[in-house]
């Protein structure tokens, strides 16, 4: 990984928890949670796009291992 994108993401969760800290302090402790589920579902995304086009086979090979077994 780019060591530019690794400060830039660990400086954006610690400046997240900070501000969950804060929030928690002043009864809001909701909006934190769902701020942090927003960001890891976006790294999760990120994650299924790069992966999705080499993990998931063809159509065509699919149909031909299916008619290989008969």
């Amino acid at each position: 990984m780019n060591i530019w994108k690794w400060i830039k993401r660990t400086v954006f969760i610690a400046i997240i928890l900070v501000a969950s800290h804060a929030l928690y302090q002043m009864q809001l402790g909701a909006i934190p949670c769902m701020l942090l589920s927003f960001y890891l579902f976006r790294l999760a995304w990120n994650e299924f796009k790069k992966g999705k086009a080499t993990s998931c086979p063809q159509q065509k090979e699919v149909l031909e291992s299916k008619t290989e077994s008969f």
